[in-house]
């Protein structure tokens, strides 16, 4: 009976194992790192803009069933309430619905419903005026994603 035991938890050693070796660290050009499915391509398309003398920065980093979007945007921080997520990302993304699903260590976790009904989990980070969402179709691949995310 022990040797099962060992077995088993042998088994989750090794899924756990191959699991972490699926990932590589990437820097999103200086913005910030983390870990990403190994050999994952990414676009990116910026906007950036000056008010009141500070750089805005938007750069949604577009990937094979991935979205990353980045933000450091003073102006939208100004003011923030406990939705701030909702309000940013509605702004981002017109046309969908977000639902607050949770929190899980620094990440609040969302559900994007399109007007097709096609649902989408978010995981939203944030850190001062710096603010990441990661879009997919796999829960766990974005919670992932998003734990290791570090701001530069």
């Amino acid at each position: 009976m022990d040797r099962k035991w060992i077995l088993l938890a042998l088994v989750f050693i090794l899924i756990g194992s191959v699991s972490a070796a699926d990932f590589e660290n990437r820097d999103f050009d200086g913005y910030f790192s983390m870990d990403v499915p190994k050999g994952a391509n990414f676009t990116n398309s910026s906007v950036i803009g000056s008010e009141n003398a500070t750089d805005d920065v938007i750069v949604a980093y577009m990937g094979d069933k991935l979205e990353i979007t980045y933000l450091n945007a003073q102006f939208l921080f100004e003011n923030q309430s406990s939705d701030y997520f909702d309000v940013i990302f509605e702004l981002l993304y017109p046309g969908y619905d977000l639902y607050h699903r949770g929190s899980d260590e620094n990440m609040t976790l969302f559900e994007a419903v399109d007007e097709d009904w096609a649902t989408y989990p978010v995981v939203g980070i944030s850190n001062g005026n710096r603010m990441i969402f990661i879009i997919g179709e796999d829960l766990n691949l974005v919670k992932e994603m998003g734990a290791s995310v570090k701001f530069e």
